[in-house]
């Protein structure tokens, strides 16, 4: 089948006639959600995480407790404390972190921070977010 000019102009108008039967929120670009990735670590205290190095090492962590630390009007500070799974000291470095269903959460930069009461190792992530950079939430 050639496809012409007339043809696809037609198909074309169909196809611009046929979204407008859908409900203006199909089309709209999803709301981005403030507490997603990285951010929503705050509240996932006892939660357990996979953690990937840029050379291909996978450990499991457990994101032991999350400190919120001295902010200000201007800014927001807060330090996330991970223990390693097993007798494993990790690199200062960067670390992609994976949830437990799959989903990639973002990637932190890990320091060693000592070791818990059981004496496993712990890494800690530090947060500042600037708020005056932060755009306001869309309202409804």
């Amino acid at each position: 089948m050639e496809i012409t000019r007339k043809s696809f102009l037609s198909g074309a108008a169909a196809g611009l006639a046929g979204l407008t039967l859908l409900p203006a929120e199909a089309l709209a670009a999803p709301r981005a959600k403030v507490e997603e990735g990285l951010l929503g670590l705050r509240s996932a205290a006892g939660e357990t995480f996979t953690a990937r190095s840029a050379e291909g090492a996978t450990v499991t962590l457990l994101l032991e407790r999350v400190e919120e630390l001295k902010s200000g009007t201007d800014v927001e500070q807060f330090r996330l404390l991970f223990s390693a799974d097993g007798p494993y000291r990790l690199a200062e470095g960067t670390w992609r972190l994976v949830g437990t269903r799959g989903r990639r959460v973002g990637d932190l930069f890990l320091v060693p921070a000592g070791t818990n009461q059981a004496g496993k190792a712990l890494y800690r992530a530090d947060f500042c977010l600037l708020s005056k950079l932060v755009p306001a939430a869309p309202r409804p």
